[in-house]
């Protein structure tokens, strides 16, 4: 079943959304800091990602997603993210 718009389903029970990027650390701990201080209602932090992003074999390849790389393949995305 489809998830959006997820945003609409969560304000619609009265819910507190905050929305971030959660590849963005600043975001997200901005987030956190945001929603200890909401105290009126439920909140709930949405963070957008991307699958296996920074790694070019990896990225938004749903095949990946509870895979466990090879020795090869982990040093290979090492690689990718520390450049």
């Amino acid at each position: 079943m489809p998830m959006e718009p997820i945003i609409e389903k969560w304000k619609s029970f009265n819910w507190e959304v905050i929305t971030i990027d959660g590849h963005n650390m600043r975001q997200i701990l901005e987030a956190l800091d945001e929603a200890d201080n909401i105290h009126t209602k439920p909140k709930i932090i949405i963070a957008r990602t991307t699958k296996g992003r920074g790694v070019s074999f990896m990225e938004n390849k749903a095949f990946w997603h509870g895979v466990a790389p090879s020795k090869e393949e982990l040093s290979m995305a090492c690689t990718e993210l520390m450049e």
